[in-house]
């Protein structure tokens, strides 16, 4: 299966380069944890919560680094979906998965 992260798939090396960042991890954890879909400023708040307590300017850079970097790496790998226009993060199938697999990989 192509999506497997410890075999020499291109997309199995997708996966590890874009779950290779603290911070997407991060993303990616917080979407699989919400129920259903999720504004790109709640994460944004949840992120600058657990990073750095409550900030404005912290949330802002946070949102900011969301829309532009994370959110669409994380998509780009097919490990979210994501809606630039809503802006708007909902897991998939293998989002789980592959942050679980990273996680043992880790270890």
């Amino acid at each position: 299966m192509a999506s497997k992260i410890g075999g020499a798939t291109l997309e199995g090396d997708t996966v590890l380069r874009t779950l290779s960042k603290p911070k997407r991890r991060s993303v990616l954890k917080q979407v699989c944890d919400h129920a259903g879909p999720i504004a790109a400023e709640d994460l944004a708040t949840a992120i600058a919560v657990t990073e750095n307590g409550s900030c404005a300017d912290e949330r802002m850079r946070v949102l900011r680094s969301l829309r532009h970097v994370h959110l669409p790496k994380l998509a780009d790998a097919r490990l979210i979906e994501y809606d630039r226009t809503s802006e708007i993060a909902t897991a998939t199938e293998r989002s789980t998965d592959a942050l679980a697999t990273f996680e043992r990989a880790r270890l």
